[in-house]
């Protein structure tokens, strides 16, 4: 491998990693350089069938081109994941690339509603979450009954 500039724009197979790692990222739909450096160790984690053995050469190739994946939000942004989301809530929000609570309440008043699986009782879900954790945001709550139990269940 030559010392050539890498490009966010560039295939991952530039980095020569094994087949593992190789799959690992093919099968998250990572195959660009930039797709790469956008996730966080956690969420290289994540992924199916990927632990520190993965990571570590992940991270190893990458600073070999002076490179590093994203770093995690500053210690006092919370993660969504404090929020006690469903898996369907949690999800919804990580595909969009909201990962902290400033994020997820800097969304404007119609932004959630238009995430892909994230309808009235979803909304009603985060909204409740963040009350517990003390936050009120300004979004647009749609004409629907749906209560909330303390355990988060929908009813």
């Amino acid at each position: 491998m030559t010392n050539a500039a890498i490009h966010r724009s560039d295939s991952i197979e530039v980095f020569e990693f094994s087949s593992k790692v190789q799959n690992t990222l093919r099968r998250q739909g990572l195959v660009m350089v930039g797709a790469l450096t956008a996730c966080t160790a956690t969420d290289i984690l994540d992924f199916r069938n990927s632990g520190m053995r993965t990571l570590e050469e992940i991270e190893t190739k990458l600073a070999a081109h002076g490179l590093a994946l994203r770093t995690s939000p500053p210690c006092g942004d919370a993660l969504i994941d404090d929020l006690g989301l469903s898996t369907r809530a949690h999800n919804a929000l990580r595909r969009e690339g909201i990962v902290t609570i400033s994020e997820l309440t800097a969304c404007d008043r119609r932004e959630p509603l238009d995430l892909r699986q994230f309808g009235a009782s979803v909304l009603a879900e985060v909204v409740a979450a963040l009350a517990r954790h003390g936050l009120e945001p300004d979004w647009q709550m749609p004409v629907t009954e749906v209560h909330i139990t303390p355990d988060g269940a929908n009813r």
